[in-house]
């Protein structure tokens, strides 16, 4: 199954999309958009630390590409985005997508898995990992 939403201005994006998943009863999805946003906080994840190196930006930005997926953690929908955005200046910033603030849409492509996603934290690599390598 394949969905195209518009997430309204304002929404917190994760809250929004994980809201969404739960409500289309959603176990394992793919995502992807374009789009504004108001406000967002990126990760690049230090491996040597365990933790993100966070950047935030708090400015009209153009939500170039996201990419990520959806499984469940917990039982309870989980997303995993990352994101090229670009200011005025026509520059281009990447990395793990902490946080975003919609403004004034977001285009969201989703598609759903054939098969249940599940996500486990790795005590081993610090990260929450899916936990199936293949169907």
């Amino acid at each position: 199954m394949a969905y195209l939403i518009r997430v309204p201005e304002g929404a917190d994006l994760h809250s929004h999309v994980k809201r969404l998943l739960s409500e289309l009863k959603v176990q394992g999805a793919l995502l992807f958009g374009i789009g504004g946003l108001s406000r967002a906080k990126l990760g690049y994840f230090d491996f040597s630390s365990r933790s993100y190196v966070e950047r935030e930006l708090e400015e009209q930005l153009e939500l170039v590409s996201l990419l990520g997926n959806a499984a469940l953690l917990d039982g309870e929908p989980h997303v995993h985005l990352h994101a090229t955005l670009a200011g005025r200046d026509y520059r281009a910033l990447a990395g793990h997508l902490l946080e975003a603030r919609v403004h004034p849409f977001v285009e969201l492509g989703i598609l759903t898995t054939s098969h249940r996603a599940i996500r486990s934290f790795s005590e081993q690599k610090g990260l929450f990992l899916l936990l199936q390598e293949r169907p």
